[in-house]
């Protein structure tokens, strides 16, 4: 009776193993439902959103549900979560009501913003980025790529200037974060707009 639980537990355990998996991804695009899928399976280790459409509008599926139906299922999951580059979806007013609410939960989520230099290379809005909600902004050393649908304004100041400014704000409001990178430049893709990096 022992040697068949012993064999049986072997069995248990070696039906257990699996190969090391890599990084599991869940994109949500724009033109997507934002359905979160099946709750079976792997949980992600990152989420890819891109929340505004080529105009620069918020996307339907970016609301409150969308986010209580995130954090139903992996409030208490290790998380990084991407905004990716899509136009005005940085410092949206609804972005950043939306990741105020995720960082009053306290959830082990890592929240990384991207966008392009001509984005923010704007003395305006030097304040807003100092004092975002993101831990990590990404930054693409490029001026948007122009669309039809959404007009592209030029920077006025060099992604070094830029960093400098966001710093020296930082410093002034005694705020540590979020942290500026420099990001690779994204990959080629069918629509500029939204490319992945």
């Amino acid at each position: 009776m022992q040697v068949e639980s012993i064999t049986e537990r072997r069995k248990v355990a070696v039906a257990r193993r699996h190969q090391p998996a890599g990084v599991h991804t869940v994109e949500f695009p724009a033109w997507g439902d934002g359905g979160h899928g099946p709750e079976l399976g792997p949980h992600p280790d990152e989420l890819r959103l891109e929340v505004t459409g080529e105009d620069g509008l918020i996307v339907d599926w970016f609301d409150d549900n969308w986010w209580l139906e995130s954090l139903r299922r992996w409030k208490d999951r290790t998380l990084a979560i991407h905004l990716l580059p899509t136009p005005d979806a940085l410092l949206h007013p609804q972005v950043t009501h939306e990741l105020e609410m995720v960082r009053r939960l306290n959830t082990p989520w890592r929240l990384i913003g991207y966008t392009y230099v001509s984005d923010i290379g704007h003395a305006s809005v030097i304040r807003g980025v100092a004092a975002s909600r993101y831990d990590e902004i990404r930054v693409i050393d490029q001026q948007r790529p122009s669309t039809e649908s959404f007009e592209v304004g030029l920077a006025t100041l060099e992604l070094a200037d830029v960093l400098e400014e966001v710093r020296h704000a930082q410093a002034s409001e005694q705020v540590g974060g979020p942290m500026l990178t420099r990001a690779p430049l994204p990959r080629a893709c069918a629509q500029p707009a939204h490319c992945n990096v």
